[in-house]
């Protein structure tokens, strides 16, 4: 950056005045350590379910580890004091519903009509899109949890037994 600086004096009336100019370059050098974060289990697995109490299962709960790392120290270090996270459906949602469908609904070895519904309370359903945000307050170096919980539910009349995969994506928002 360059800095100018004028100087001006004047010896008694101002009519004898003098003004000398000073021109500075200052070199900045800024070193950012940003921390990083992401998931790394991409899966969860729920286990079996018996067909004829699917819509009465309870939610299980579940941790999504959320891992953070903290670069090399350098002389100004960014750390979010919050993170905001929200979920958007991968797999098609049931219409008018929070369930997500099961993608492989068609395939041999797929469930009929059964999904999964999601909640990070153990009460409500969540909602999706970015207008409906979560919040991860003051995160970490190194393991941080957000809480998922997870329950099957039918969506149709077609339910038989098989294989359930939905999917979601957790979109990150760092403050």
């Amino acid at each position: 950056m360059l800095f100018e600086i004028e100087v001006s004096s004047c010896i008694g009336s101002n009519t004898n005045c003098n003004s000398v100019r000073f021109n500075f370059n200052l070199n900045t050098i800024l070193q950012v350590n940003l921390m990083t974060c992401g998931f790394e289990d991409k899966s969860i697995d729920t286990g079996r379910f018996v067909l004829s109490r699917i819509n009465s299962e309870n939610y299980q709960f579940h941790h999504i580890r959320f891992d953070c790392i903290q670069g090399e120290q350098g002389e100004l270090v960014f750390e979010p004091s919050e993170v905001e996270y929200y979920f958007e459906p991968v797999t098609i949602q049931e219409s008018g519903s929070s369930i997500l469908k099961n993608e492989l609904e068609n395939s041999e070895e797929g469930a009929g009509q059964v999904g999964f519904q999601l909640s990070n309370d153990d009460t409500n359903e969540i909602l999706y899109g970015k207008s409906n945000s979560y919040a991860f307050q003051h995160p970490h170096e190194g393991s941080n949890q957000i809480p998922l919980f997870i329950r099957p539910r039918t969506y149709g009349n077609n339910v038989s037994s098989g294989q359930i995969m939905s999917r979601v994506k957790i979109v990150v928002i760092y403050n």
